[in-house]
């Protein structure tokens, strides 16, 4: 290999392991949205059967970190659509998500499970080192053009 050809080799490693990232990434938001999805339904389920005398519906906060753009609405939208939490507003100035939550008794829990379950897995998206993947795809296409014709 010569050494002209080296850094293209490692880039494209490093756009491997970039997209692998990602599957990897999709592969478990998925599957926690997922039982998450299920074991709130029977949860929220139980709490309109058999209501507790001190149950509490409201609104409450929370800080994300470090989303923006397609990570944070995904966000968004897999709260609302995990039974018993809705996202309400998304105030990007103080980074906060405004959520409906149908028992505040158990607000710690669900911040808890946000961040474990789904937080993880999108920050990756918004991190610095993966970003730009479409233009180093688009540059390296281009570069290829160039040589060609």
């Amino acid at each position: 290999m010569t050494s002209q050809n080296k850094p293209y080799a490692q880039a494209k490693l490093k756009d491997f392991k970039s997209i692998w990232v990602y599957v990897v990434s999709v592969f478990w938001l998925s599957v926690n949205f997922i039982k998450a999805a299920v074991l709130s339904g029977f949860s929220t389920g139980r709490l309109i059967l058999f209501p507790p005398k001190d149950l509490q519906g409201g609104i409450c906060e929370w800080p994300y970190q470090n989303l923006s753009g397609y990570p944070l609405a995904i966000l968004g939208m897999m709260i609302t659509l995990t039974p018993g939490t809705t996202t309400i507003d998304v105030d990007i100035e103080s980074q906060t998500l405004h959520l409906h939550l149908l028992d505040l008794s158990q607000k710690k829990q669900v911040f808890e499970q946000i961040e474990k379950d789904y937080l993880r897995y999108l920050l990756v998206w918004s991190l610095d080192d993966f970003q730009g993947f479409d233009e180093r795809a688009e540059n390296q296409q281009n570069s290829r053009n160039k040589e060609r014709g």
